[in-house]
């Protein structure tokens, strides 16, 4: 599948801005890990929001990244067909 430059530089803009939401995601799930002050089945409720989140936001980077690996692992002389 051929792209054009301009739709590479809109899918790596998108990819660089879900990789950032990803990681408030991360951090938001480690500091549920550590809120002591909150009852356990409030930190329960947020931490599974907090991992649908953070699943919904990898399946769309898995979506984004299909071929790349691939792609980089022909670029580095990994891929012998």
């Amino acid at each position: 599948m051929l792209m054009s430059a301009k739709a590479r530089e809109h899918r790596s803009k998108l990819r660089q801005a879900l990789n950032l939401e990803l990681n408030v995601w991360l951090q938001r799930e480690k500091d549920m890990e550590v809120a002591y002050d909150l009852p356990p089945e409030v930190r329960t409720d947020k931490t599974k929001f907090i991992r649908q989140e953070k699943a919904k936001l990898q399946k769309t980077l898995r979506a984004l990244d299909r071929g790349f690996g691939k792609q980089r692992a022909w670029s580095q002389g990994k891929l012998l067909y």
